[in-house]
């Protein structure tokens, strides 16, 4: 057993030395992977690979997904007001 605890670091030290940015991403378990992964894939659509993905900060993600902004309906007072501006001859 303690042989495969070694061959485990030894891999995870050589990936690190092949690609340092690799390193720095979070290693994910089954059930926090399978959460994250439709955010992922949501993600991949509009253009952002797993990278930028994982170093999106909370704020970033809720932009990109936040739907069209909405203007308040109009209330009486300013149709009032533009009907004045503009009457209907």
């Amino acid at each position: 057993m303690r042989g495969v605890a070694i061959a485990a670091a030894a891999s995870a030290d050589a990936r690190a030395r092949q690609a340092p940015e690799a390193a720095t991403l979070p290693v994910m378990r089954f059930p926090q992977a399978m959460s994250s992964l439709p955010m992922l894939q949501a993600a991949a659509r509009m253009g952002v690979g797993p990278e930028g993905f994982w170093r999106l900060s909370l704020k970033e993600w809720r932009m990109l997904t936040a739907g069209p902004v909405q203007a308040a309906p109009l209330g009486r007072g300013e149709l009032e007001r533009m009907r004045e501006m503009w009457p209907d001859d």
